[in-house]
């Protein structure tokens, strides 16, 4: 499993805590950065605190409501609150799982940037309301096109998407790519 929290805190020279749902516990990993004889560690402790929560189901006794939570806040997190995409923190995390995983399964991985040509005019003549119409716009066309694929888009920056494609012929990438381009290029935004 892979825990970007602890990255996280070694760039950020920071303590890193967060909740985690995993194989049915709930962990508590707190990310410390340390110094040993000058050099930069970062200690992770964990501890399952499931048998340690308030919440609980009345009937199992069991923790769904806090795990129901846990995982929204860790997707929430993850997300682009504009386009509902996946943000720069869940590419960092998830490009490094998806390499790992396409080595061990000797399976094809292909990203793929999308960066919107001229979008800062589109913003400077019709303004920002407008700009805001054709990212929604884009993003709606890009789930057209990788909805039901082994595929994951994120909001790479302003106007740049990323698609990484999990066990994917190269053809069929280049030509999911050309008809996101031909799709966005039909529509008239200026």
């Amino acid at each position: 499993m892979y825990n970007c929290t602890s990255h996280q805190a070694f760039i950020e020279q920071k303590q890193i805590v967060k909740l985690q749902y995993f194989k049915n516990n709930i962990l508590l990993v707190i990310s410390l950065p340390i110094f040993i004889n000058e050099v930069p560690y970062v200690l992770e402790l964990i501890k399952d605190i499931t048998n340690s929560m308030i919440f609980h189901d009345s009937i199992h006794h069991e923790n769904y409501e806090l795990r129901n939570l846990i995982n929204r806040l860790n997707i929430i997190s993850e997300k682009d609150p504009f386009t509902d995409l996946f943000n720069k923190k869940y590419i960092d995390k998830q490009i490094k799982e998806d390499i790992r995983n396409a080595k061990e399964k000797k399976e094809s991985y292909i990203l793929a940037l999308i960066d919107i040509d001229n979008f800062k005019n589109v913003n400077d003549t019709y303004g920002h309301i407008y700009g805001d119409i054709v990212i929604k716009d884009i993003v709606s066309i890009i789930h057209k096109h990788i909805d039901g694929r082994d595929c994951w888009a994120a909001r790479y920056g302003g106007d740049e998407f990323l698609l990484a494609y999990r066990n994917e012929t190269y053809e069929n990438v280049q030509s999911c790519c050309k008809c996101i381009t031909n799709d966005i290029n039909s529509n008239s935004y200026s």
